[in-house]
């Protein structure tokens, strides 16, 4: 019998306020062949305490690293993929969370080499753990579970560039992917923030398939006070949408080397992303990080 593929379960750790809830739902994972890394960009030390608890309490490893100051989201995200040895990674943000299974069933659907992305259905909570009514955003795409091809999903946003998909808590990536892309789409003064999730799924429907579960392994809470409600965040989410409308246009009639490939592709991407000429949003818009 093969091995498990290793999977890195990483959390990019800032605001403690829902982050026990969130640790709790990584810690009772039923993969077995995990790693969990909290990468903690706070000051204070409410993180690296709720760590120790939840640790002592459940008996399982969190390998716990404190950025030396304070990176922003980007940076944060970048220091949890340097830190991941998996061949398999999985961001969590602070304030989600997965159901038990959620990792176990995804990684089943991406050792297919056919398949460049996993993604399943999710909830939407508030900040009481209450499910939030559907909405657009996490409406299915299917009423079953499927292997899509990346260019049928590409010619679906191109007409309709909006992100149904979930953010990066619900998807499934290859390491070697993540350390390839991720520095193309967030380049110092020039970079995806609040539209990242989306962009990284864009570049990989052009390498191959994505598979995504009807089953509910996952669910995002939305509350007021969240990251992505913020107004400048809101304001870079504008800027981007443009580029990612011209970047689903440049794909029709191409090949997987030009147009948005070039994008995705490492070198080329650099040069491309640099081009858009938007500098990045402060690192946690509506938060105070300590100096």
């Amino acid at each position: 019998m093969n091995s498990l593929p290793l999977v890195s379960l990483v959390i990019p750790a800032f605001n403690p306020r829902f982050f026990e809830r969130t640790l709790n739902s990584a810690v009772s994972q039923t993969y077995r062949a995990l790693e969990i890394i909290v990468c903690d960009d706070s000051r204070g030390g409410d993180i690296e305490g709720i760590v120790a608890a939840v640790v002592e309490r459940s008996g399982v490893e969190v390998r716990y690293v404190r950025n030396p100051r304070t990176l922003g989201m980007i940076g944060n995200l970048k220091a949890c993929l340097a830190e991941a040895q998996g061949e398999f990674v999985k961001f969590l943000c602070d304030d989600d969370h997965l159901y038990a299974s959620c990792i176990e069933q995804q990684a089943h659907e991406l050792v297919r080499d056919e398949v460049s992305l996993v993604l399943a259905q999710r909830l939407l909570w508030d900040a009481q753990d209450i499910i939030l009514p559907a909405r657009l955003e996490n409406t299915s795409l299917s009423p079953a579970s499927g292997l899509f091809k990346g260019d049928d999903l590409l010619a679906i946003f191109e007409r309709f560039p909006v992100n149904v998909l979930g953010g990066f808590s619900n998807a499934l990536f290859r390491r070697a992917d993540l350390e390839e892309l991720l520095p193309a789409l967030t380049q110092d003064g020039h970079c995806f923030t609040a539209s990242l999730d989306f962009a990284l799924y864009i570049c990989l429907m052009r390498r191959g398939n994505v598979a995504i579960s009807n089953n509910v392994l996952s669910a995002e809470r939305l509350y007021p006070e969240r990251l992505s409600a913020s107004q400048p965040m809101k304001d870079a989410l504008e800027v981007e949408r443009e580029w990612m409308t011209q970047m689903l246009k440049a794909r029709s009639g191409e090949s997987r080397g030009a147009g948005l490939g070039a994008l995705c592709a490492a070198g080329q991407g650099r040069r491309d992303a640099a081009n858009l000429g938007r500098a990045a949003p402060e690192p946690y818009p509506g938060h105070q990080a300590e100096p």
